[in-house]
């Protein structure tokens, strides 16, 4: 067979030839020129087969090689764990997060964890997209599949973290059924004292007594609509901060001011030790954060003190309210946060508590970049430490 070069060369000698006859008056022209024109049609016609035959598949083989480097650069952009498969079950590629999901870089699913790999392998065998939930080293992903080449059949296999999500929804869950809980007790109270006062002749002191509880506990109601409204504020970051420049001894001489007459009704000696500091601050909030937590040690504490000291550290600033009540058990102290957790069931109803006080302190703290950490001692006391870091401090 000849070369390429000497078809293409031949064809050109024909065609040419072919043409000079144009010129001569001979008496088979027509039909020369004809043959040799089919001739040149003929070699073409194989010459574009060969060429077809020999060189398309290093075309085939550029163009996938260039795919390849395609979903290459496209794996890598992804932030998400993600692997290209192959009918195979091969690993054609795969990214950063995935080598980290799987804790090895693998050339073959059947080094895989089992749970990973029966996915995978579902979405190979597939004809069309998979997406299912999977649990993986105690996190959540939504697994998502993409068949994105007929041909070679390629199997984009997506981990997406959804751990955080199903938390908060989970969360929001327990907190739709602790709220309609919370508010079913004093409205079914104060629905009940209602229809006895309206069905019935009821003696004054039984009125009296009836009316004062329904007050209470409507109170209660305000106070809890009050904080789920608050605690949901913050949860959702819709609240902005106000800050202004302060001194912090204003602040907490307006939150004892608050509660003057519940130190004197209960006997309670309020302590400030502090130095006169001037803080870049949200006074409403942390007129809020002091109120929740001075309103907690009342409800804890029968005798002794309430002290509230701060002081400045560098850029630091840390408050302390601690109290001589009836402290903390240990196991207790990790859910303390909890929304709707209380130490003290009873102590905490009877004055009415919602059970938020302190996870709206803990919101708030969180929103000024700070902590808050608990130390405490059964019949010892408690004491809350404020961290706040970052704020214009200015000693007076």
């Amino acid at each position: 067979m000849f070369s390429k070069s000497a078809r293409i060369s031949l064809m050109l000698l024909l065609l040419s030839f072919s043409i000079a006859l144009l010129y001569i008056n001979y008496k088979y022209q027509k039909l020369i020129i004809t043959v040799l024109l089919l001739v040149v049609i003929i070699l073409f016609v194989i010459n574009s087969r060969i060429d077809s035959k020999y060189l398309s598949p290093k075309v085939t083989i550029i163009e996938k090689e260039l795919n390849i480097e395609s979903y290459k650069k496209f794996l890598i952009s992804i932030p998400i764990p993600a692997a290209l498969i192959n009918k195979k079950l091969e690993i054609v590629l795969q990214n950063y997060g995935f080598t980290q999901l799987t804790s090895q870089k693998a050339t073959t699913t059947k080094t895989l964890d089992f749970n990973i790999r029966q996915l995978i392998n579902e979405a190979v065998i597939s004809n069309h997209p998979i997406r299912k939930e999977i649990r993986i080293n105690q996190y959540e992903y939504q697994f998502l599949s993409s068949i994105i080449q007929d041909d070679q059949k390629l199997i984009l296999v997506l981990f997406y973290d959804v751990t955080q999500l199903t938390e908060s929804q989970r969360n929001q869950r327990r907190f739709i059924a602790d709220a309609s809980h919370e508010l079913k007790t004093p409205i079914t109270a104060i629905t009940g004292m209602s229809e006895i006062l309206n069905s019935q002749e009821v003696d004054f002191k039984t009125q009296k007594e009836f009316m004062v509880q329904i007050e209470k506990e409507s109170l209660r109601l305000q106070n809890l609509v009050k904080d789920l409204l608050s605690i949901s504020n913050l949860s959702h970051n819709r609240v902005i901060l106000n800050y202004s420049s302060f001194n912090f001894a204003d602040l907490v001489n307006d939150v004892f001011q608050t509660f003057r007459k519940d130190f004197m009704d209960q006997s309670i000696q309020f302590i400030c030790d502090f130095e006169q500091v001037i803080v870049w601050l949200d006074y409403s909030r942390m007129h809020q954060v002091l109120s929740n937590l001075v309103k907690n040690s009342l409800t804890y504490t029968d005798s002794g003190q309430i002290k509230i000291c701060y002081r400045q550290n560098d850029n630091n600033f840390i408050v302390k309210v601690s109290d001589t009540g009836i402290g903390i058990n240990k196991n207790q102290l990790p859910y303390i946060f909890e929304r709707f957790y209380r130490i003290n069931e009873s102590r905490s109803r009877d004055v009415g508590g919602s059970g938020l006080g302190l996870s709206i302190v803990e919101e708030i703290v969180s929103a000024h970049q700070g902590k808050i950490i608990v130390d405490s001692k059964e019949g010892e006391g408690t004491t809350f430490t404020i961290f706040l870091t970052n704020n214009k401090l200015t000693e007076i």
